[in-house]
């Protein structure tokens, strides 16, 4: 049955990119769902199978390589960076004024060509554990031409260095993959799962000699504390800004505990906004950031679309 049923997912999205791939086809249904004619509902199931630009606010850009099961690709392509993630408006904002940043849980690297684009003199290490996904990262820095500012590596980040096994949905491009494998084995049935042996470093061993860290976004899928955990020498150091994917099965309290003797402040990230919060309480994203950084990220006006 489960063959059966990729085979038909397979022939749908085959039928699909022979439509798409019509040029007029595309310039019409983009125009249609920017101004909310299509819902999402269906657009996002659309592929996009070509190499596309993606506008900033400030009218900065950069090209991204999609493919037929990039969920990714067809969130930029068909709605914007409106439809992306909720945290890019505030990510965009503060790698405007970031020297090094950190990408940990990197994906297809959209984050890291939104922050090369925005700040031509920023260098981003961007990390990212899933062998396909990876390569589609490479494709995308390489596109850009971004290979002396990025530093992609195949690794995952948490609190030791060593390797573990690593849950990735069977996808073409999963975007979501964990070490934490008792939630994922509840959260997609074992057949819809599969485990793979990973290389695992920390940021402060990723950062030994990297003086500066002004910015890490993390979105690792339940092990943020981990992260954070693995990050003390920076945190001492550089005291960086941080935005958090937090994850259902992120321990309560967890990342507070680690935090607590450097000073952050906690802000709740919704559709745009910044509401103070006394640490990380429900699932969504958030910033960490010191008093002296939150003073100098408000020096500078939010960005508009």
């Amino acid at each position: 049955m489960l063959i059966q049923s990729k085979a038909l997912k397979k022939a749908a999205r085959f039928t699909l990119k022979r439509i798409v791939d019509a040029k007029w086809f595309r310039e019409q249904l983009s125009d249609a769902t920017r101004r909310g004619v299509i819902p999402e509902s269906i657009w996002k199931w659309v592929p996009v199978d070509i190499t596309f630009s993606v506008l900033l606010p400030d009218g900065s850009s950069f090209f991204y390589v999609g493919s037929s099961g990039d969920h990714i690709a067809r969130r930029l392509f068909w709605g914007g960076l409106t439809h992306f993630d909720p945290m890019w408006k505030l990510f965009y904002r503060i790698a405007r004024q970031s020297e090094v940043i950190l990408d940990i849980g990197a994906n297809t690297g959209v984050y890291t060509l939104i922050a090369c684009a925005a700040n031509p003199k920023c260098k981003v290490i961007a990390l990212e554990p899933v062998p396909r996904v990876f390569d589609r990262l490479q494709k995308n820095v390489a596109m850009n031409n971004l290979e002396d500012r990025v530093e992609a590596r195949k690794e995952a980040v948490s609190n030791f260095v060593g390797s573990a096994q690593l849950a990735v949905p069977d996808e073409d491009c999963p975007v979501m993959s964990s070490l934490d494998l008792d939630d994922y084995v509840r959260m997609y049935q074992l057949k819809h799962l599969g485990l793979i042996d990973v290389p695992v470093t920390t940021i402060d061993n990723i950062c030994d000699r990297t003086p500066t860290v002004n910015l890490v976004k993390i979105d690792v899928q339940g092990s943020e504390h981990l992260v954070i955990q693995g990050m003390q020498e920076v945190l001492t150091r550089a005291k960086p800004a941080l935005i958090v994917d937090y994850h259902q099965s992120c321990p309560r309290g967890a990342i507070e505990s680690v935090l607590a003797e450097f000073g952050y402040l906690y802000f709740r990230v919704q559709e745009g906004r910044l509401t103070r919060n006394s640490g990380m309480e429900d699932v969504g994203c958030y910033l960490a950031i010191t008093a002296d950084g939150f003073t100098r990220l408000e020096d500078r006006p939010p960005p508009t679309l």
